[in-house]
């Protein structure tokens, strides 16, 4: 999803506007540091260049406390999982090795290996949570060391009810359903080797009934208890089943007397399970939650920023010394060809598709939008950090990354050097252009083996910055060489593009900030790290889709897909395994259906990992009417190099309709039949398979019982037959067939032929 137009309303085109002004606010105003909220978006295995953008933004906020005091922390999807790690990484002490940090262990080692168990797979969920558990229990690990007593943020997680529950909107007469449900929690910490203290961050005076977590008899709320909302969060549906919660809702009553200062109480024995799932699916950017904690929740007064008791629905501004920065991978610096056609109206399912994408594309955003409409005032206060290289993970809508390990460590790296790069263009300017310290320069310096740490950004430096010595890249693993190379080949394959097609269509091309964009418009090459193959052949085939050109470029830059399990020096055939594991999680999920999804998911499954990689269906059975009925059953061979020829076996059912009509024309036909098909390469993929056949059969019918008496020629003749035919399957379903059908002369019968056009419906198998 793009979001680049709403969030350029709101401060991208001038993103150092907020944060100007809150410098400048702490100066004259107040000496505290300004207040910091960050938003995450939701990103599926983009998760991982998440975690290493905010790596190096709180990294590199440590080592320059002076330009804000991070508070509050709201994410959605995986965003949620990576805000708590940056809740705790911003009040944790230095942590010098990236590849050490909780960014890193929680992101790393989930991939699809581990998520994918056909043994666990329910009609609801493909993937099993343990990679997931296991994650959340590093972070526990971490959690129960403790954070220093000056920690004092709130955490909001975005979810989604999976049945709506009743908001009231005119006592005892109206209510309107909610399926968004926004857990908010204050986290404070305790000191070393004790725990932070856990509560609920709402007032009583809750009209939309914001959902509670029960505490302990200590006023506390158990970690494992905000592990179980992180994971409802990160619930994407279908691939994870429904997440059950034990939870409250706030009752909506305002608080009188010492009431007034208490969240609502909320015990395990007034508390009720209920399904959850992904917080994005309404509210992917919950910016509107930071804000409103900010509003209603911080005082900022001469002795620094603080948390009220809770929060007070009075406030309706922020604090002025105060900014919100909005972490989405897509926003990006590149520039895009924005489509502003119009919805087809010459075909209805175009149509439809139209009005949907929009329908999602805006629904997701309503809340920032909403944020922006009733205040606009609060842009002043909004930047957003942007991408400058797109991660390797961004395939199959930002699932390709859970395919291969490597490619998420590569994309950690990534998010690393576009944090640095975002702090160069606009977190030195909100300095007031003074010293801004980078970790790569202190913790670097300091040991060999810091350094060793920090070799993967440095050559991403050399090969995207130009900055350094190209000798840093030596010694890293061959896959992230490969990786780094692969990114440039990527920017510049889409600039060279969009120029080619602006330059078609008579438009001019956009100005750009990006250097390397910038040099694939002048028609440059990109720059190649040493040692990598002489196949330089970085530009867009005719047609080739965007995983096609990344998949190709990995492995002419020699990277091995470990996961996929595809040997060295045949990398190219890595779609190909990625479309093989599609097509068993589609089989795993298919085999727990029991309704007519049975059907429908085996086959909108099957035809998407046709879609990545086409090869001829094994086995293939198909029905079909027109002179006569027909069935027929084929099967490819098994050398995958003959995967285009097949065996066919079948029978033809001809004057069924006969037999309801006069008893004179009555009659009945039966031909067994076998054969063979050879699929037309050039002219078959996902949506249609072309094939030519061939086959002979022989009719008994009863028109001449079958055979003892002579034959009129009023029906089909027993007798033997041959017949070619052209034939076109659409989608994997609808099958046309085009045949001739030749008689020979026989029993005193003359040649004849036939015409036999037919329709049907087929049925593959992978």
């Amino acid at each position: 999803m793009r979001i680049r137009g709403l969030l350029a309303a709101a401060a991208v085109a001038i993103p150092s506007l907020g944060w100007a002004q809150a410098q400048s606010l702490q100066r004259s105003e107040f000496e505290q540091r300004p207040v910091m909220g960050l938003t995450v978006s939701g990103g599926v295995s983009l998760g991982s260049f998440e975690a290493g953008y905010l790596y190096y933004l709180f990294e590199t906020m440590k080592l320059n406390r002076q330009l804000a005091e991070p508070r509050i922390f709201t994410g959605a999807s995986a965003g949620s999982v990576n805000a708590l790690v940056s809740l705790m990484a911003s009040c944790a002490p230095p942590e010098k090795q990236p590849d050490q940090s909780l960014f890193f262990r929680s992101w790393i080692p989930v991939g699809l290996n581990e998520l994918f168990d056909p043994k666990q797979t329910t009609p609801t969920g493909l993937f099993t949570r343990k990679p997931l558990l296991e994650t959340v229990e590093r972070m526990k690990v971490d959690w129960a060391k403790g954070l220093p007593e000056s920690c004092d943020a709130t955490l909001g997680v975005a979810t989604t009810r999976l049945t709506a529950a009743r908001v009231e909107l005119v006592k005892d007469r109206v209510t309107l359903p909610r399926t968004e449900a926004k857990f908010v929690f204050r986290i404070r910490g305790q000191g070393k080797g004790k725990p932070p203290l856990l509560s609920n961050y709402v007032t009583r005076d809750n009209p939309l009934q914001r959902p509670l977590l029960p505490t302990q008899p200590d006023g506390n709320i158990a970690f494992d208890s905000l592990a179980e909302v992180l994971m409802a969060s990160a619930t994407f549906p279908v691939a994870f089943p429904p997440m059950p919660i034990l939870h409250c809702t706030a009752p909506g009553i305002p608080g009188v007397g010492p009431d007034a200062d208490t969240p609502p109480p909320c015990t395990p024995d007034k508390a009720q399970t209920l399904l959850f799932i992904d917080g994005g699916v309404f509210d992917n950017q919950p910016l509107r939650l930071a804000v409103q904690l900010a509003q209603r929740g911080i005082i900022q007064d001469l002795g620094g920023n603080r948390w009220s008791p809770v929060p007070s629905l009075d406030n309706d501004r922020p604090p002025q010394s105060s900014m919100f920065i909005y972490f989405d991978p897509d926003v990006e610096v590149l520039p895009n060809l924005e489509s502003t056609e119009s919805a087809p109206d010459d075909a209805t399912i175009p149509y439809i598709s139209h009005i949907l994408g929009q329908l999602v594309s805006s629904g997701r955003t309503k809340e920032l939008q909403a944020l922006l409409e009733d205040q606009s005032s609060v842009r002043q206060h909004i930047g957003s950090t942007r991408s400058y290289f797109m991660p390797l993970s961004q395939p199959l809508r930002n699932f390709f990354g859970f395919f291969e390990k490597d490619v998420r460590i590569h994309d950690f790296y990534l998010g690393m050097h576009s944090a640095h790069r975002y702090f160069e263009e606009s977190v030195r300017p909100w300095a007031g252009g003074g010293e801004v310290k980078f970790p790569e320069d202190v913790y670097a310096a300091q040991s060999s083996e810091l350094a060793k740490s920090w070799q993967a950004l440095m050559c991403m430096h050399f090969a995207f910055d130009g900055e350094g010595d190209g000798k840093v890249c030596e010694g890293l693993p061959p896959n992230l060489r490969a990786g780094i190379q692969t990114s440039l080949d990527r920017i510049y394959a889409r600039c060279d593009r969009m120029a080619k097609e602006l330059s078609k269509v008579g438009k001019p091309i956009p100005p750009t900030t990006h250097q390397h964009c910038r040099a694939a418009f002048q028609q440059h090459a990109p720059p190649v790290l040493a040692g990598l193959g002489p196949d330089r052949e970085w530009q867009f085939k005719e047609h080739e889709s965007v995983m096609d050109h990344q998949l190709r470029r990995l492995a002419a830059n020699g990277f091995v897909f470990d996961d996929l399990g595809v040997p060295p020096n045949r990398s190219y055939s890595a779609k190909r395994q990625v479309a093989v594991k599609v097509r068993e999680m589609v089989s795993a999920i298919s085999e727990h259906q029991a309704d007519v999804g049975s059907t429908i998911i085996p086959l909108a499954g099957r035809l998407g990992a046709q879609a990545l990689d086409y090869s001829p269906p094994a086995t293939t059975m198909h029905f079909t009417f027109g002179r006569f009925a027909e069935f027929q059953y084929s099967i490819a061979s098994s050398d995958p190099a003959l995967g285009w020829l097949r065996g066919t076996m079948g029978v033809l059912v001809d004057g069924v309709l006969s037999l309801v009509g006069p008893s004179h024309g009555r009659y009945f036909a039966l031909a067994p039949l076998l054969g063979g098909e050879a699929e037309l390469g050039p002219l078959s993929g996902y949506s249609v398979q072309t094939r030519l056949g061939l086959r002979a059969g022989f009719a008994f019918s009863t028109v001449d019982r079958f055979a003892t008496v002579g034959c009129d020629l009023s029906g089909p003749c027993t007798r033997a037959f041959g017949e070619t035919y052209l034939s076109a399957t659409f989608y994997q379903l609808i099958r046309l067939q085009l045949g001739l059908q030749v008689a020979p002369a026989m029993r005193e019968l003359p040649w004849a032929f036939a015409i036999t056009p037919q329709l049907g419906v087929e049925f593959d198998r992978p």
